[in-house]
This record gives C-alpha cells, sequence and structure tokens, in this order.
C-alpha cells in the first residue's frame, strides 16, 4: 500500500519529463524488490574534530554496526557519512 501511495504521489506531483525515472525507483505494490538496487546512507551529524573513527562515541558505534549488519544481511548495502556542524559565520 505504501508503495502505491507513493508512486501515485508521483504520478502526481513529477514532471512527466522526469516522471519515469522517479518510478523506477519505487516498484509497484505487486513487483518484488530488489535489494541490492539500494543503498541506506546512515548520515550522522558531528561536532568531532576527530580523525578516523574516533568521531562517534562507542555506543553509537555498537548501535550503527548492530543495524548496519542487520541490512547487510537483507541485502542492502550500507554507508555511514559524516556530515560536520560548519560555523554559519
Amino acid at each position: 500500500m505504501f508503495r502505491t501511495q507513493v508512486r501515485q504521489l508521483i504520478e502526481d506531483e513529477v514532471a512527466t519529463d522526469a516522471r519515469e525515472a522517479w518510478l523506477r525507483l519505487v516498484p509497484g505494490a505487486d513487483e518484488a524488490v530488489d535489494r541490492s538496487q539500494y543503498r541506506v546512507t546512515y548520515a550522522v551529524i558531528a561536532n568531532s574534530t576527530r580523525e578516523g573513527r574516533d568521531w562517534l562515541p562507542f555506543f553509537s558505534k555498537l548501535n550503527l554496526m548492530q543495524q548496519g549488519r542487520q541490512l547487510v544481511t537483507l541485502g542492502f548495502s550500507v554507508v555511514v557519512a559524516r556530515v560536520p556542524i560548519t560555523d554559519p559565520d
């Protein structure tokens, strides 16, 4: 039902010339989802100057690792992106 609603929203809101590209991203309700075609990106906003993997607290890293493993087991690819906080000045 959710995919049907998303596809209908695309039909209603997206310009005709771009519509097919968007519809290819959301399989129909009766179609199988090819999970290998999707990537889950965890974008973490971090106010840390640490390099490497030390910018995230231990339990946050642990939770992220566990969730990532579950998604990989389901067939998705997973990436983590660090989003630095920038000074608005």
